[in-house]
């Protein structure tokens, strides 16, 4: 699964919990999650793609890149013409 940066889970968590819990958080996250990289090859892929959404088609481009097996989202909406499998969390959790 793609996610796009471990700095919003770190944010997040800092946001209602200690510096040392909010580390930990974004430990969990990335071993958890496949964090990809963003280069100039993605950028142009995520150009290409038709969604109105540019960090969406980004999200799109490292997925197709990495050949991921999905992309986690609360908002599914910009991802209508991904290639690459789509969820929300329930979603994703009634598969597991």
């Amino acid at each position: 699964m793609y996610r796009r940066n471990n700095t919003h889970e770190h944010l997040l968590c800092r946001s209602t919990a200690s510096e040392e819990n909010a580390r930990s958080c974004v430990g969990v996250c990335v071993d958890a999650f496949e964090v990809c990289e963003v280069n100039t090859r993605i950028l142009q892929r995520a150009l290409k793609l038709t969604g109105s959404d540019f960090e969406d088609n980004v999200q799109i481009a490292c997925a197709e890149a990495r050949a991921l097996d999905g992309i986690l989202t609360r908002d599914k909406t910009g991802f209508a013409d991904s290639n690459v499998r789509v969820f929300t969390a329930a979603e994703l959790l009634a598969l597991i």
